[in-house]
């Protein structure tokens, strides 16, 4: 397992490189219709938290090619049911003078699994973005993010967002740096925001939810309530909050809140307790976050939510 006790480092001697892997939330969610393969039209506001992973990078020419995968959780899949294994994968079809190398990939999970808040993706783009620095493949953000379409909607983002989070990597200051995005389309067409500045506290039920069954049983002619993006990222920009708190919803609330009624009764609890701040669920679920203004209060929503959902956690956007 590459070492793991220091994040956002690089270690030439060892050819291996270590990173931060953030979780993110959506900050808007709408759903706008559906294409003839079956995916839909999505419109997204995605913002990075600090709760993140740790992802070592390392590179061996031991004579044994290949991808391992190690964890610090048993869970963990080692294998192409992994989304970094996946992208260690793409990376060796884009560059197959790799081929033989030892790909040793070691991840230290905190961020919630099939939580909606794109750990994996998360972890898939920490490799992309590695192994383009360990292999010095000249790729520039702009292709990096291309190239990680194939891997799932949330990728391309989180390609963005752990770039502006590793400056290690020298791409923090480059203009596709970013730790907000709109995305549309697919969900993979992707443009930087200004960030949004909260603390969030988060809280998944013991549930998981498949995201292609919610999108599955989405009826858009019934979705009950769609956000005004376009004041929203107005909000943004101005950095207003009550245009930005007002245009928060994820229109998937539709499906999920109605099948799962532990996650509905999540949002319900800590709603009771923040006193009319915004609170949401983030992506298909069955996380729950909410924002605040006030740190102290923040933690004490988070007390009580601890006894309700074991992974509850307290952060703050980046």
């Amino acid at each position: 397992m590459v070492d793991l006790k220091h994040s956002d480092r690089i270690d030439k001697k060892k050819k291996c490189v270590e990173l931060v892997s953030n979780a993110k939330i959506n900050l808007a969610l709408d759903v706008l219709g559906k294409y003839e393969d079956g995916y839909h039209e999505v419109r997204m506001v995605m913002q990075l938290l600090e709760l993140h992973d740790k992802v070592g990078v390392g590179i061996i020419y031991d004579g044994k090619p290949g991808i391992s995968i190690s964890g610090n959780k048993p869970y963990l899949p080692k294998d192409s049911r992994n989304l970094a294994y996946k992208a260690a994968m793409l990376m060796l079809d884009l560059f197959p003078e790799h081929k033989d190398d030892s790909i040793r990939i070691g991840i230290k999970k905190n961020i919630p699994v099939a939580a909606g808040l794109a750990g994996g993706s998360g972890n898939a783009a920490a490799v992309i973005l590695a192994l383009n620095h360990l292999w010095d493949t000249k790729m520039s953000l702009a292709d990096m993010i291309e190239v990680s379409k194939p891997l799932g909607s949330d990728v391309p983002f989180l390609v963005m967002g752990t770039a502006a989070t590793n400056p290690c990597l020298g791409l923090s200051e480059e203009k596709l740096a970013a730790t907000c995005c709109e995305a549309v389309g697919k969900g993979d067409e992707i443009r930087p925001l200004p960030r949004f500045c909260s603390y969030v506290v988060l809280s998944k039920p013991a549930i998981c939810v498949s995201t292609p069954n919610v999108y599955k049983a989405l009826k858009i002619d019934e979705i009950e309530e769609h956000p005004d993006i376009d004041e929203l990222i107005e909000g943004l920009i101005e950095k207003n909050h009550f245009k930005i708190n007002k245009n928060m919803a994820n229109a998937l609330e539709n499906v999920t809140l109605k099948e799962y009624s532990v996650v509905k009764y999540t949002k319900n609890k800590m709603k009771n307790l923040s006193y009319g701040m915004p609170v949401l669920m983030s992506g298909s679920g069955p996380t729950i976050y909410g924002i605040y203004n006030n740190k102290h209060k923040a933690e004490k929503v988070m007390a009580y939510m601890k006894e309700l959902n074991d992974e509850t956690y307290f952060t703050k956007t980046l």
